[in-house]
This record gives structure tokens, sequence and C-alpha cells, in this order.
């Protein structure tokens, strides 16, 4: 995905599904990404945040370093928004 297609679109859609909402996080293999940011799974009321986004278009299939618990289902969700040119494919593809 092209910088012009992530960045502070995506930073304002990953605050959309946690507000108003109580997260609990999960912690995989690892603490945190080469940037220095947290790596955590996101439950929100019952709802698989990270899937979510994935789902809509807001953030590509990536996974970081050894974790890969659900990487099948990223990458599954990541095509089917392809397909349907959800959130960021629409706008990048």
């Amino acid at each position: 995905m092209s910088p012009e297609c992530s960045g502070v679109k995506v930073r304002a859609r990953n605050r959309e599904p946690v507000a108003g909402g109580i997260a609990e996080l999960w912690k995989g293999l690892e603490d945190k990404d080469r940037f220095s940011h947290l790596l955590r799974y996101v439950l929100v009321d019952e709802v698989f945040a990270n899937g979510q986004l994935v789902a809509k278009g807001y953030v590509d299939a990536s996974s970081f370093g050894p974790e890969r618990r659900f990487q099948q289902v990223f990458t599954e969700l990541e095509q089917c928004s392809r397909l349907k040119s959800r959130g960021l494919w629409e706008a990048c593809e």
C-alpha cells in the first residue's frame, strides 16, 4: 500500500473500533515493531478490532516478527476487502 493510501487515514480509522468501548489487549510474541509501536490484538465489546480494520480495507494483512496467530484470517479478510474495493483499496488500486 502506498504511503498516501495509509498514514493519517489509517490512524484515524484505527481509533474508530475502540472509541467508547472497553478494550481487551492481547500481547503476541513480539512486544513492539521496528518503529517502537506496541503490537497488540484488540478486542472491543467482543469485536476483534484488528480483523474489523482489515475487513473494512483500512489496513493490510501485515505480520511482524514471528507472530502468525491470525495471519490466515487476516489474509482472507484482506482478499475479500480488495475484491470488494473497500476502504483504502478503493482509493489506492
